[in-house]
């Protein structure tokens, strides 16, 4: 008799920080009192821009600004210089057993059993984004569906577990004349593999994007050396509850 185990404990981070920290253009933008033709006669279209350019880089004249605002927590709200992160979990659980009997002088079967037990992708912060469901999934794609948080300790799996991964494996050697001229040799299995679990759940986390904003502002007024414009840190919007789940 043969037996064996598998434990997988899988711990990803994916993280970002593009665009948190504050970003500021300089230039002679509409809220700016820029060189006009007047001010310099004679004074052709292109020489005029680049004029303008020259002024606003060296006196610092502040056009515009943007910055990316993540949360922390499902509590924390927009985090000024957070990075945009997830942590996901993952962990596979298998056995297997399995023995040969010699049913004849010539003929050997080999039969085994393996389980494996998958547990959903897990965001462990449960700051990952998901539809709530509006009584299926068919209802949930035609409605205008809630997304809301899952993972973690929000209550909201990602998606359920399954517990049905019976795997058997079945296998033949037989001598067809007792003489080892000629055998005849042959098997069956089924297996069970997660090659996309985490990627696809993060990819669905991204694609409801909503725990990440951008905010952006052009047409500034005023300079560098009288202090960067403060930038607002957004208000993350609140989520409605729905009676199905």
């Amino acid at each position: 008799m043969q037996f064996g185990a598998n434990v997988q404990l899988i711990r990803i981070r994916t993280y970002s920080d593009d665009g948190i920290v504050p970003g500021y253009g300089i230039g002679m933008g509409t809220g700016q009192n820029p060189l006009l033709a007047s001010d310099l006669p004679g004074i052709g279209t292109s020489d005029l821009a680049n004029a303008n350019a020259l002024l606003a880089g060296l006196a610092g004249f502040v056009n515009s600004y943007t910055q990316n605002f993540n949360v922390t927590s499902r509590t924390s709200g927009f985090v000024p210089g957070a990075t945009n992160a997830n942590n996901w979990a993952y962990d596979n659980y298998a056995a297997f057993m399995q023995d040969q009997w010699k049913v004849r002088p010539h003929l050997v079967l080999t039969l085994g059993l393996r389980y494996d037990t998958f547990s959903p992708v897990d965001e462990t912060n449960g700051l990952a984004l998901m539809p709530r469901l509006q009584g299926n999934v068919f209802n949930t794609l035609l409605s205008d569906a809630t997304l809301d948080f899952a993972g973690g300790s929000s209550g909201r799996p990602l998606y359920n577990k399954d517990r049905n991964n019976f795997a058997p494996n079945i296998g033949l050697a037989w001598d067809v004349f007792g003489n080892g001229k000629l055998a005849l040799r042959g098997g069956y299995s089924i297996n069970y593999v997660d090659d996309n679990n985490i990627a696809t759940s993060n990819n669905s986390a991204v694609t409801n994007n909503g725990l990440q904003t951008s905010v952006d502002a052009a047409g500034l007024s005023g300079r560098l050396s009288s202090g960067r414009p403060a930038i607002p840190v957004p208000a993350l919007p609140v989520v409605r509850r729905q009676s199905h789940d």
